[in-house]
């Protein structure tokens, strides 16, 4: 398993590794308890967790049932298949996903999945690996949970649900 606290890591990213992006301040400690059981988008040597899947594996055709998954997926086109799946594994199969991607909230994929979930942007740009420049955009972490989680004593609207208000 990875573990966020247990790896020295603040953000995690699997561009450029076994080095992840450096960030001063990327505070992480919300989910520093997770302790991640697949990293779908990964390479035998950047995988984050023993239970990962390679391009040639492709994560999108398994099944992430009831894992604790850390998920970067590819920046390119193809993003919103891997949110379309991180989306699914939790409504549909019990997972937990937490999702590091850039913060495109102009795009499709933003609305129709990330808008859904809990959304924490990150304050600055990530810098991967050795690189000398930071990313070209600003990041979010998006946690998708299952159908069954819920804050107690939380609504949105500031009411109950069971008083009838929207």
């Amino acid at each position: 398993m990875f573990h966020l606290e247990r790896s020295g890591w603040r953000c995690i990213s699997r561009r450029k590794l076994p080095s992840g992006p450096r960030r001063s301040g990327c505070s992480t400690h919300w989910i520093s308890s997770l302790d991640f059981t697949l990293d779908p988008c990964a390479t035998h040597a950047n995988a984050k967790c023993l239970k990962h899947f390679t391009r040639e594996e492709n994560g999108l055709v398994h099944s992430w049932q009831d894992e604790v998954v850390f998920m970067n997926p590819p920046y390119g086109r193809e993003i919103g298949d891997w949110m379309a799946k991180a989306h699914a594994a939790a409504l549909q199969e019990g997972a937990t996903v937490v999702c590091l991607v850039p913060a495109r909230t102009d795009t499709a994929w933003w609305h129709h999945y990330a808008m859904h979930h809990e959304i924490r942007f990150l304050r600055g740009r990530l810098k991967f690996g050795d690189g000398k420049n930071s990313a070209p955009f600003p990041s979010a972490l998006v946690v998708m949970r299952p159908a069954a989680f819920a804050l107690q004593g939380w609504h949105p609207l500031g009411s109950s649900p069971a008083e009838g208000t929207p």
